[in-house]
Parts: structure tokens; sequence; C-alpha cells
């Protein structure tokens, strides 16, 4: 409803007929100073200090919308889609399944408007709320993971080498008692929009009347069952308490606690109380699980979740059909506690190290020092809001996150969205902020790593292995001393620009891939993966490629004068082969003959002034050094403007190339062997050799049968009808001191 009491009744009118006469269409009026709520009206009563929401809004329009596809009335032509529905509906119809005994139930009228209630409590908005004890209990469930997978390093540490799963148990239970105030039960509302409240409270008070006659039976719920009044609403609440559970029936063993830890546990969750409640409040029905009733008997007071500065960005989309939004504050995102539980398990398996008291401080120091470094880097926390909207293209979100990060730069544009080869199957491309800083900081954690292994794990060692690792350390050291001071001084500073991308392609084919592969009947789009970056001085990476390709053939020397083992005569590491081509050069190294792989594949390496692709096939680091413009629709056409992240996902191009790969699975499986015999008879090989051109026969020029074709009409037609999925694209960027991304999933029905 529109809630603006400063409108004048004129235009009250105009609205509330305008939203009569367009419900059935696909736009929404638009209102001047809408609020939060006429999205989602549930937004008008959740808590403001609710740290997490999630709602699904306008169900029914997205299942009718789909229901009245053309690509849905095409996938029932299947025949064996067809064949499916039948044999689910003859599983169905037997006298003794349940579904006839739901189609028993719900064909009493009584029970009819029950249903009719249940289809509209899902039709409009459904939503979920919790209270702040669900982060407590969801850190503690975590917690509890950690101990679970921390307990084999501490029983490796205190020489138990064949199992933990004593240890588990004790540092579950004693985490349990550590944190029993976290341990307890939150409260958490489900809501249902409903167009029948009156018919809701008829069906309660039917409920009402089922579940006192249950208790007739069960004694054990004497009591505990009740109407009752909150605010000004009704509820049915059922209260059940901990000490109705067999505590007794409990294995002891179970809990390797002391006996004093081990009652205050058992007491504690005694005393628990789960309370449920189902009622209607106004026009939403509320499912309510929590430990008490006092968050619905508060329920609309005080200050909304609606009130919060992040729903202003609900402004932006209120002319638009919103389908959803979830909602999770900066208690959600905060990081640094866990680290500070990671310390925490660390310095409890410490002195299970035996280390001397002095070493000891010290790792404890460089722990806590390192966890402080961690969290330097880790975002500061903040809320996010997502608001997902359906339009004539398919379905749009945008993502609000407040989260501080310095890991993404949204200052620039990304050029590199020209260098994806126009229209990828798949291309994610964003911009990182390099630091000289952290790489030296890495290094200088890995040598105290490397210091603590000499100092601790060494002296363990024999004597003969203590000297093969100092004749390796006298070798390999300075090799790595190179690797450090070449990334250091031309890797970083040539990559200074920051974009780095992922790219997957298909545009190379063959029927034949690798020798061994019986033939395709038609080519087959080889799946190409890529990784593309951007350069900020292309004579710097140059020198540190040749640098790192001189350490490693002295690596592999250094390997082979350890392990005392020669290399082959004439064994070299290779040198790539270097093109010129128009837009850069292109470095490849071509796989051996021996290897049987179609030649359009072969490691390649592309550069020019300002970018560097990482290739399976010289064509493919050729279009991608190519510029070729990105399709500038959707999201994507703010590409002009300074970006942090981008995202394409051609999915109906994914289904082509994937196409072929099925038709020639299908035939490899399902073609006429004994035809391809016939055919391949006369051919005089070894037994090897001859099933292999059998092989390639039967797919390559034997006709397909009657049944291959059937199967492959059908799977073509699914193929086809999964494609009105077309793709996904989005860009990620700042705005007003938030992290936007905004994401749309293009649909487009059979024509």
């Amino acid at each position: 409803m529109y809630c603006d009491n400063s409108r004048s009744l004129r235009r009250r009118a105009v609205v509330a007929m305008s939203a009569v006469l367009l419900s059935c269409l696909m736009a929404v009026p638009a209102v001047e100073a809408a609020q939060p709520q006429d999205a989602a009206g549930s937004l008008g009563f959740v808590p403001e200090d609710a740290p997490f929401y999630t709602a699904m809004l306008r169900n029914r329009e997205q299942i009718d919308i789909l229901l009245e596809s053309k690509a849905w009335a095409e996938l029932q032509t299947i025949p064996s889609v067809q064949m499916g529905m039948m044999f689910a509906q003859m599983s169905l119809a037997q006298l003794d399944s349940p579904w006839q005994q739901v189609q028993a139930f719900f064909a009493e009228s009584e029970n009819q408007k029950l249903l009719e209630v249940l289809k509209d409590m899902v039709s409009d908005e459904v939503f979920c709320y919790g209270s702040a004890d669900c982060i407590e209990l969801l850190s503690l469930f975590m917690e509890l993971n950690r101990a679970t997978q921390f307990a084999p390093f501490l029983a490796m540490a205190q020489g138990d080498m064949t199992g933990s799963s004593q240890l588990q148990a004790k540092l579950v239970s004693q985490t349990l008692v550590k944190n029993i105030d976290r341990l307890v039960v939150p409260d958490v509302v489900i809501g249902f929009k409903t167009n029948k409240p009156d018919e809701a409270t008829t069906q309660l008070a039917r409920l009402e009347e089922l579940l006192n006659q249950l208790i007739g039976i069960v004694p054990e719920l004497e009591g505990h069952f009740e109407r009752e009044t909150l605010g000004s609403h009704e509820y049915l609440t059922l209260r059940l308490d901990g000490s109705m559970l067999p505590w007794d029936e409990l294995n002891r063993d179970d809990f390797p606690i002391n006996d004093d830890d081990y009652d205050q546990l058992i007491d504690h969750l005694k005393n628990q109380t789960v309370v449920i409640s189902l009622g209607v409040r106004d026009d939403y029905i509320l499912l309510s699980i929590g430990n008490d009733n006092d968050h619905l008997a508060r329920l609309g007071s005080g200050s909304q979740l609606a009130n919060r500065k992040e729903f202003e960005r609900l402004a932006a989309h209120t002319d638009a059909r919103v389908t959803g939004m979830s909602y999770a504050s900066e208690t959600l995102s905060n990081s640094s506690q866990d680290i500070d539980s990671l310390v925490e398990t660390a310095l409890e398996l410490l002195p299970s190290a035996d280390l001397e008291s002095e070493l000891e401080k010290r790792v404890e120091s460089d722990i806590r020092a390192l966890a402080e470094e961690f969290k330097r880097h880790l975002p500061v926390p903040g809320a996010m809001l997502s608001v997902g909207t359906m339009t004539s293209r398919g379905l749009e979100q945008f993502t609000y996150n407040w989260a501080q990060s310095d890991a993404l730069d949204g200052s620039k544009t990304l050029p590199l969205l020209d260098h994806l080869d126009g229209d990828p199957l798949l291309a994610i491309l964003a911009r990182g902020k390099t630091k000289l800083e952290d790489y030296r900081t890495m290094v200088r954690w890995l040598q105290k790593a490397h210091g603590y292994f000499e100092e601790i794990a060494l002296p363990m060692f024999d004597e003969d292995d203590r000297d093969e690792y100092q004749q390796a350390k006298e070798q390999i050291m300075p090799l790595l001393s190179r690797l450090e001071k070449t990334t250091e001084s031309h890797l970083l500073p040539a990559l200074a620009d920051g974009q780095i991308g992922l790219v997957l392609d298909a545009k190379i084919a063959s029927r034949h891939w690798h020798t061994e592969m019986p033939e395709s009947a038609e080519p087959l789009p080889m799946f190409e993966p890529a990784i593309v970056l951007g350069v900020s001085d292309a004579s710097k990476l140059e020198q540190a490629m040749g640098e790192y390709w001189a350490i490693l053939r002295d690596a592999v020397e250094v390997v082979s004068e350890l392990s005392g083992e020669e290399l082959p005569p004439g064994f070299e590491v290779p040198s790539p082969k270097i093109r010129e081509v128009s837009a850069g050069k292109i470095y490849s190294f071509p796989l051996p003959e021996m290897a049987g792989i179609d030649k359009q594949i072969a490691p390649s390496a592309g550069l020019d002034d300002s970018v560097a692709v990482l290739t399976i096939s010289p064509a493919l680091a050729k279009r991608l050094l190519t510029k070729t413009p990105l399709q500038r629709e959707g999201p994507l056409r703010r590409a002009d403007q300074p970006l942090c992240a981008a995202t394409v996902l051609n999915f109906a191009a994914c289904v082509d190339a994937v196409r072929p790969w099925i038709d020639w699975a299908i035939r490899m499986n399902l073609s006429d062997g004994e035809q391809a015999q016939e055919i391949a008879g006369t051919v005089l090989l070894d037994a090897e050799a001859a099933l292999g051109v059998v092989q390639v026969v039967a797919l390559a020029q034997v006709e397909d049968t009657p049944q291959v074709k059937q199967i492959l009409d059908q799977v073509h037609k699914a193929l086809e009808i999964v494609q009105v999925i077309r793709g996904y694209r989005s860009v990620t960027y700042r705005e007003n001191g938030a992290t936007v991304t905004h994401g749309e999933l293009r649909l487009a029905d059979r024509p």
C-alpha cells in the first residue's frame, strides 16, 4: 500500500485505480516518495536490529510466466518427458500412494479452502528474518567445525598418528562448555502474505482443534499448547523445553570432559525452551520459532528495518517489479572474529609441541602478529543489501555492499574488456591493487616459517637427511633468491596495471582431437581457457619471463644433480616458437608428436604493449591480443565508466559448444557396431589398431540408427529449450560509499 499522508485524495484515487488496472501487466506504476515497504510489506514491521532478512516476491507471477511460456509448452512435447510424466502419474495414481491420501484429504470440501489458503500463502510474498542470537549460534557452529578440523593436527603433535575421534569429541565438548552462553534457541520468523486473512484465521481454529485432540492422545504435551494474545493478534503456541528429552540415554563416554562441566552442559540444555507459534497478523501468516514470544509481542513497535539507511537504495527500484531482496547486517561480515578463534585454537595446540619456553613464546608472538597481519587485509565490516527485479529482458539484481575493502580498484575503466575476443563463452575480469609491500610481507613470513622449520623440525631428521637437506639448500636457495628479486624488480612493476581476467572460449574445432579418440561425425569445439593480464611495462615483463625461463633451466639441472639421475642425451628445456602478428608477439610451445594431440593445441602466451595472455592455443592468443570491442548491452552499458569488475557468460553459446560432444558421446555408445565391422573388416591391423579403426568408422561414416536419431532429436530439442537462458552479464563499481554489483540474467522465450 502507498502511505504518503501528504498526498491529496485525488492523487490517492488515481494511484489506487492505476494499481487495479495494471495489476495483471508487467509494470508497476511509479509513485512519488515511495517507501521500502511498498516493495515488501514485511519491511514495515520487521525490527531494525534484525541481522538478516530475506523476501521472495511475486512468486505466483513468476510461476505463471514459466507455465505460460512457449518453452514450457515445447518441453512437454518431448517424448521422453511425456513418458516420464505418464509414469509419474501412474505412480501417484496407485491406491496406497501418499499422493492419493493427500488428494483424498483435499478432495473434502472443508479442506479445499485450506488448499486455497496454502496456495495463497506462497503466491505473493514470503519472508524470513532472525535475531542476533542466530549470528551467535552460527558463529558457535563454525568454532565447533574448526575444533573437529584441528583435532588431527593436535593428535599428531601429541604423537598419536592413528586417529583423533576421541580428541575431536573432547575439543567439541570443551568448546560447548566454554561457549555455553551462546548455546541458545534463536528467534526466527517466517511470514507469508495472504489475501485471505479471514479464511486463514478459520483454518487456524481448525488446527487448534486438531492439536487439542492430539494432546489428548499424548499426555506429555498437556499444558504445553495454548492460544495466546500478543499485542492485538492471536497465536497458537506450542512450548517445549529441554527437560522433555531423554538426556539419561546419552552415552557419557561421548563427552570426554569432567563431570562438573558435563553436568553444567546438560543442565543448560535442559533449561532451554523452544516456542513455536503460528498466527495471523493483518495480511500475514507468521510462523515463529524461538526461546519465547517477546519478539512477536514487540513486532511492529519501535523502529523498523525499513528505516535503516541501507534501505534508502530501494527508492531506485520502486518503479521496477521487485522479485526479491535480502539484507545482512555488518555483524555477518566480521571475519576478524574467525581469525581470533583460529589463533585461540592454535595457541591451545602449541603446548602439545613440547617446545622450549623461549621458543614457545617466540612462536606465540609470531602467531599473534601473523593474525594481525591477516586482519589488516580484511574488509571493514559493512551491511549488504541485494534487490532482484523482473524486466522485459529477464531478471536483474543489484547488490550493495558497504564493507570497505582495498582489494579491488574501482578508480579506472577496464580496457581489457576489449581483449576478451568479443563474444567469449565466459569472461571474469577485475582490477586489483598490486602492492609491493604486500609481496615483501609475504616473503618475510615465508622466510620466518622456513626459519622455524630449521629450528624445530630439522633437528628431528637423522644425520643423512640433514646432510641431504643442506646440500639441496645450498643449490636451491640461490634460485629462490633470483626468483624473489625478479618478481619484485620486474614482474610486479610490469603488472602494476592490476587488471586480470579469466576467459573461456571454444572457437577451434576438430573431428579427431587425439589419435586414440574415435573420430566425430562433425567438428568438436575445444574449450580454450585463458588468462588475460593488463601490462604496465611490456619490456620488464619480457625480462621477467626470460629470467624465469633461465631459472627453470637451472632448476632442472639442480634436480638432476640432487637426484643422481642424468638427463637424457640432448635434453633441454624447450624454447618457445616466437611469431610476430599485427597485435603483438605470440610465444608457443608445440607438443611432441608422440603426444597424439591435435596441433591446434599448444601452450601459448601473447604480449603487446598493454596486454599479456596465457592460453592453450596460439589461435586464442592471437584473438585475445586483437582489440575486439565487447557488446555493450545490459549492465555493460556503463563499461566506459570506472569499474572494479565485470562478468560475461554466454550460456546459449556454451550449450552450442557442448552439443557436438553430447552427440559424439551418444553415437559412440549407441552406433551400429556390426555395420562398422563390415566396413572395416578388410583392414589388416593388429587387434588394438583394428578396434580403433572400427570405432572411427562407426562414428564418422556409419549412418545413425533410428534409435540414435530419436535420441538425438530429443536431446537437441531439450538443449534448444534450455537456451531460453541466453546469458548473464554484470559490472561492479563504487557508488556513494558502497560497492555495487549490477547483474542481468538474460531470458528469451522460444519464438
